[in-house]
């Protein structure tokens, strides 16, 4: 008799080895990996949804033409590089760029042209000196320059225009400004 109820406890001593919940160390690494993983994609996902908000303002601020949602929506993008300031490797730099890029001209369009031209600065700094071309083939760095230098007073800066790869639409409003500034 002895001999049968020693077999049913060791029987569960085993089963209730078995439940442990200590893992083992490759175990243990693999969950490690998955819930580093799973931030990540919560990482990309949050600025993607993100992007997503901040473009849908600025087509509701073009359609309405209503400056406070430009700024609205340009708020909405500069968050979405701060929103990845520890992940920037998991989204592609170009998103980023194009995204910070259209707050910089959102905050212009909505008339805060001193946070347009921090933004600038912001941009030229976090993504070092790098620029974005438009579809005309124009630099969005050097239309911004543009804007953002030109002073009436500075014949310097109306010739300097000639070089720079700005937009032909900035490039001759400037010259209009300063030719009826001048005459």
């Amino acid at each position: 008799m002895k001999t049968y109820l020693l077999f049913p406890i060791l029987g569960a001593a085993a089963m209730m080895t078995a439940c442990s919940p200590i893992a083992p160390s490759g175990q243990a690494n693999v969950i490690d990996f998955h819930q580093n993983r799973l931030g990540d994609l919560q990482v990309i996902n949050g600025f993607d949804s993100c992007v997503t908000e901040g473009i849908e303002r600025d087509r509701m601020a073009r359609e309405n033409g209503d400056p406070a949602q430009f700024l609205s929506s340009a708020k909405i993008l500069e968050g979405c590089e701060y929103s990845v300031i520890d992940g920037t490797h998991l989204v592609s730099e170009e998103q980023r760029m194009k995204a910070y890029a259209l707050s910089v001209q959102n905050y212009m369009l909505g008339g805060d042209v001193a946070k347009a031209k921090a933004n600038l600065e912001k941009f030229k700094a976090a993504f070092n000196g790098k620029d974005l071309i438009y579809a005309d083939g124009t630099s969005f760095l050097d239309t911004y320059e543009a804007l953002f230098s030109y002073t009436s007073t500075d014949k310097k800066s109306l010739f300097n225009l000639a070089s720079l790869n700005a937009k032909p639409s900035v490039k001759d409003e400037i010259r209009r400004i300063w030719y009826w500034e001048n005459n």
